[in-house]
């Protein structure tokens, strides 16, 4: 009972996901001293079950400090409905290797972790196996089937138990210990409880509980069903709720035991803690069954089956009678003195009947949309205020309503009509699921930006820790959220879903959104610089605030409160210059290590397919940044960016394991469940900016093009062909302002300002062109095949670096100069992934140039003069590019 939880938590490892199950929660102690003692765990996800009234009474009298909720850690209200409680308290430590289990009787409050005498059964996957943990999957399960809500904290359970990332899962063990509890079904307590301890008479039953209901019905029953030889209650004097008048019926066959439990200071004066612990030992001889946990001794919590009732968690042990005594009653300070029962109810702070009144019971905002669940489902919602704004809202499904909303919301607050009276919820946090997706491998990413990426520290072996730390990241794989009940589900094309550009790209008067000039060096330090990047890749990761390095001091003396909050603290930069040396020998070798990983990962069937695209549109931008980054420092050579790019953009947007002509963001985006969600989890200015600059960074070659430099254009330009709504953000201003920022780290650095601001708006313009030309080519041939049309085209002569359409076989590219009319096969290179030759017929070869005369393609709205010079103009750059230098040569 003098466990710190604290230190166990402590003295965990690598730990991904922390879930905690609490009745009462004090969100200011979770905000700084556990979130602070999880920091140095792994940076964990933290998700908290509560009971929904005392976690709506609670965010009541600490909101106003509470900068974290919804943000870093999710807190999920239960509700039981009117009259029980949502009881248990255990908490999950899981990481890749090992986990961590401890189920018992305390709250998450500075009382119940640290002050108070709790009891808690401590389980370990390496000791005691996998049984006990996927015991407890199993009861999440049942109260995950109880919220609001439920997809997004689904998601973190099932991330907390994935057989492909927990290796513990495998663990095999001999530990006897099990779970029992109810949520809201199956049996009663009490009759699990004398089921598991079997049908042996018992020579002595002990209980150790401070909460009893009013009539003393639950103590009574328990007692007469056990019909031990003898009884014993444990009880403090004072601080226990059974009562004298209840406590007659049961007098003649039990007897009371005074208790008491004891802190010492460091000048050994004693005070006096509250005995929280709830057990019931059954001793048969020198062997004692002990269950142990959160079920105090009531009605509530022992003897209503079914749905009634509270939920509740025990777990089962047997323990000999020797330390029994030495564990469990050795920690407690046993007197003769009488017990003196109170002959007047108490109020029960543990078991008080919930509210009935109108609950927000959860409130979920993603992509500009905001979910709220609430009890009773039957209510007639009469408005809707976020952040006391009332906002238009429509109703789901029973009990849920859809808001949209501009910008991150912070609470929400509901109003109806109940019994023909306007009642008003209580106002509850809104979880930010954008903050909440960041798994434990992504915070630690953002971690080591903030170490790296600072003055004195930035350097080539900087960089090269952070690819290694991000290469980590990406073989992380969390689970795939599904879309919450009621939520709206899209199947249309991206074209009917979104409006990309409203400008016509081929207008004369079409240019791209104009850039500030760019300055990589001038007028801003050094310093300032580095810190610049670090704050873009933060900002482009989504990353929060950074969590607290130090536990706050606490007064074990009293209770923590509100105003012991401890706030973030600005991290002190060091101020000695960062190291502009160039790789070592050593250094480029691990540096080609770590790019062929992170090409490895970014190119994976398993990343791609099962990523999700929140997840993946982050991975995107920090990795394309510190990519292009790299490469103007010089820690990356020109010819591997080239062709890391090369590769990365075929599996993103040509080809995938699924598609032969199509890559993975048009394959998933055609089987999502909810196609406008997809786009609106992509899609935004950052990542246009990041794929927009990514292309930029690819050296010049100077008046002449290489081969492969004009063929990345060419996949390029059928990237935003592909799939424009990625390259063009709603908000073509703020777009410019991040390639901006993002520029002015990438930019080449013998440029002036000027000539940069120049050349990328010449560039991005003749980007959007090149690829709204492809669009419109692919459109108008869509209902053509190669064999249909083959007879019109008139030319003879097939030139080498020929861009060819081979119909549902993709692009391919001429190698050498053939005749069409020669009757043998000739050999062409694959556009897409490495180039592959495939051979085809001479005769059904087709040169896009020849499908750009009217007389083969007819002239449409939509496919005109200017999209066809666009493509002719591109056509011969890239056959001047083949003459010049064709691959091999």
């Amino acid at each position: 009972m003098r466990r710190d939880v604290l230190k166990v938590i402590s003295s965990a490892k690598e730990i991904t996901n922390a879930v905690v199950m609490t009745h009462n929660i004090d969100f200011v102690f979770l905000q700084t001293v556990v979130l602070s003692t999880l920091s140095r765990c792994g940076q964990p996800t933290i998700t908290a079950f509560a009971d929904g009234g005392c976690a709506a009474e609670s965010f009541a009298h600490q909101k106003n400090v509470l900068t974290s909720l919804g943000v870093r850690y999710r807190v999920v209200p239960v509700d039981m409905g009117p009259r029980f409680r949502f009881h248990p308290k255990a908490i999950l430590l899981s990481g890749e290797q090992a986990a961590t289990l401890l189920v018992g009787s305390g709250n998450l409050t500075f009382g119940g972790w640290r002050e108070n005498a709790e009891i808690w059964t401590h389980f370990e996957s390496g000791r005691d196996g996998a049984a006990p943990f996927l015991a407890f999957q199993d009861y999440l399960a049942e109260v995950v089937k109880r919220i609001a809500l439920p997809g997004a904290v689904k998601a973190e359970i099932d991330d907390a138990f994935s057989p492909k990332s927990k290796t513990w899962l495998s663990a095999k063990g001999t530990n006897d210990q099990v779970l029992i509890g109810r949520v809201g079904s199956g049996p009663a307590l009490i009759e699990q409880m004398l089921d598991s301890a079997g049908p042996d008479p018992v020579d002595e039953l002990f209980i150790c509980a401070p909460y009893f209901d009013d009539e003393g019905s639950a103590l009574r029953e328990l007692v007469t069903r056990v019909g031990a030889n003898r009884t014993t209650v444990l009880c403090q004097a004072g601080r226990t709720t059974l009562q004298k008048q209840a406590w007659i019926a049961t007098a003649p066959i039990a007897r009371l035991q005074n208790i008491d439990f004891t802190h010492e200071n460091a000048e050994n004066e004693e005070r006096s803690a509250f005995v929280h612990a709830k057990f019931y030992g059954f001793r048969r001889e020198n062997e004692v069954i002990v269950f142990s946990g959160s079920a105090n001794c009531s009605r509530a919590a022992l003897t209503v089956p079914g749905k009634a009732g509270n939920a509740e968690l025990m777990t089962r042990r047997a323990m000999t009678l020797a330390a029994f005594e030495k564990d469990l009653l050795g920690e407690l300070r046993l007197s003769s003195t009488s017990v003196v029962l109170a002959g007047r109810p108490f109020s029960d702070a543990d078991d008080h009947p919930g509210a009935t009144h109108l609950r927000v019971l959860a409130a979920r905002f993603e992509s500009g949309d905001l979910l709220v669940g609430y009890a009773p489902k039957d209510v007639s919602v009469t408005e809707c205020l976020v952040d006391d704004l009332a906002l238009d809202f429509m109703p789901m499904d029973a009990g849920v309503l859809s808001v949209s909303c501009a910008n991150e919301p912070k609470a929400v607050k509901l109003r109806a009509m109940v019994e023909g009276k306007l009642i008003s919820s209580e106002p509850t946090w809104i979880d930010l699921e954008k903050h909440l997706r960041a798994t434990a491998r992504g915070r630690n990413l953002a971690d080591s930006i903030r170490a790296r990426i600072r003055p004195g520290a930035w350097s080539a072996d900087g960089w090269a820790e952070l690819l290694e730390v991000l290469c980590r990241h990406l073989s992380y794989m969390p689970p795939v959220r599904a879309a919450e009940s009621g939520q709206h589900s899209g199947r249309g094309t991206a074209d009917e879903l979104q409006e990309f550009t409203a400008a016509d790209v081929f207008s004369a008067s079409y240019r791209a959104p104009k850039l500030n000039a760019v300055d990589p060096y001038t007028g801003v330090s050094e310093d300032g610089h580095v810190l610049s990047l670090q704050r873009l890749l933060l900002r482009w990761f989504g990353a929060g605030q950074q969590e607290p390095d130090d536990e706050p001091d606490i007064n074990d003396d009293e209770n923590k409160s509100e105003d012991d909050e401890i706030v973030d603290r600005p991290e002190r930069l060091p101020s000695t210059p960062g190291s502009s040396v160039a790789p070592t020998e050593r250094d480029s070798c691990r540096i080609a290590q770590l790019l062929d990983q992170l090409q490895a990962a970014l190119t994976s069937a398993e990343f791609l397919s099962e990523r999700g695209p929140e997840h993946l549109a982050a991975d995107l931008k920090v990795a394309s940044t510190l990519l292009c980054v790299g490469l103007r420092k010089g820690w990356v050579e020109r010819e591997r960016f080239l062709d890391l790019t090369r590769r990365v953009w075929s599996s993103l947007f040509f080809s995938s394991a699924h598609r032969r002509n199509a890559g993975w963001l048009e394959f998933l985006f055609d089987t999502s469940e909810d196609r406008d969600k997809f786009i609106k989890s992509m899609r935004s200015a950052q990542l246009s900016a990041a794929l927009i600059g990514w292309y930029l960074a690819v050296p010049a070659d100077g008046a002449q093009q290489s081969f492969a430099t004009v063929r990345f254009k060419l996949a390029a330009a059928l990237a935003v062909g592909r799939m424009p709504w990625l390259w063009h953000s709603e908000d073509l201003d703020e777009l410019a302002a991040e390639l901006g920022i993002l520029l002015t780290h990438t930019a080449e650095p013998r440029l002036s300002p000027e000539e940069i601001m120049v050349c990328a708006e010449a560039e991005w313009k003749q980007l959007m062109q090149r690829g709204h030309a492809l669009r419109r080519f692919e459109s108008a041939v869509s209902n053509m095949s190669p064999d249909s049309i083959r007879e019109k085209i008139a030319i003879e002569e097939l030139r080498p670096g020929d861009l060819l359409w081979q119909g549902e076989a993709g692009f391919y590219i001429m190698r050498h100069g053939w005749s069409r009319n020669s009757g043998t096969d000739v050999s062409v290179s694959e556009l897409r992934g490495e180039g592959v030759e495939r051979r085809f017929k001479a005769s059904h070869i087709v040169p896009v140039r020849t499908l750009l005369e009217e007389e083969v393609v007819p002239r449409v709205c939509h496919f005109g003069d200017r999209p066809r010079e666009v493509l002719r103009e591109f056509i011969r750059e890239l056959s001047a590019a083949f003459t010049a230098g064709p691959p091999g040569s």
